[in-house]
């Protein structure tokens, strides 16, 4: 068994009085990103890899999401939770995992594919040195080239219901970059203790090629809102 205590949680998660935010605005849908954002992501990272146990996302009844992951308490990260409410979404109730992904790994359930996270905010905070891909978002062409789920409520619903209708395959896995029905239109950049803030509705997928991350995990926390 691992003890933690108030004290050490606080410094992991100590986040910089300096960071930097900055929107981009891409085909009218907005993201934040907010570099510099830990004092220690080496330790945080740490900490995190040492502290929870990881498992199969698909094993766990979450189809969309490739890879493993780890599911955080909010309260062995609530220095950043706290600090999330207060200067970017207030009304937030945000779940915390880890995506922990790999070039190599498997495609089960075409889980490649563009999904919705149904939410009005995702935080994303990268934490590998080393950097390659993001997530890419993507327009949906039978939605009338709709970046947001939310418009399903607007008269897309048959597809928005269809598209969790995945091939119940394991395959290899694949950068997927559009197809009949989807039109990639940006990939959010990772970059090494970045904070990526963005709307879960709008539809979006890991970004790694098969040859990335074979020798590494890919490595972030996610806070999804629900």
């Amino acid at each position: 068994m691992r003890y933690v205590d108030r004290a050490f949680v606080e410094h992991v998660c100590e986040i910089n009085s300096n960071y930097s935010v900055t929107k981009e605005v891409i085909d009218g849908v907005s993201f934040w990103h907010i570099d510099n954002f830990l004092v220690r992501p080496d330790d945080f990272t740490h900490y995190l890899k040492e502290s929870f146990p990881i498992g199969s996302a698909n094993d766990w009844g979450f189809d969309q999401a490739p890879g493993h992951r780890q599911w955080i308490p909010a309260i062995w990260v609530r220095p950043i939770e706290q600090h999330l409410l207060e200067r970017f979404a207030p009304n937030a109730v945000l779940n915390w995992a880890t995506n922990i992904y790999r070039g190599d790994m498997t495609a089960r359930r075409q889980n490649y594919l563009p999904h919705t996270d149904e939410s009005n905010n995702i935080f994303n905070l990268w934490l590998n040195e080393t950097c390659m891909g993001g997530t890419a978002m993507y327009r949906c062409k039978r939605m009338g080239n709709s970046h947001s789920a939310r418009s399903a409520y607007g008269g897309g619903y048959d597809f928005f219901r269809d598209y969790h209708v995945r091939k119940n395959t394991a395959e290899p896995w694949r950068a997927f970059k559009g197809n009949d029905d989807w039109e990639m239109y940006h990939i959010v950049e990772m970059k090494y203790n970045r904070l990526s803030w963005y709307e879960g509705w709008n539809w979006h997928a890991a970004y790694i090629e098969p040859e990335w991350y074979t020798e590494e995990d890919r490595y972030s926390l996610i806070g999804v809102d629900y």
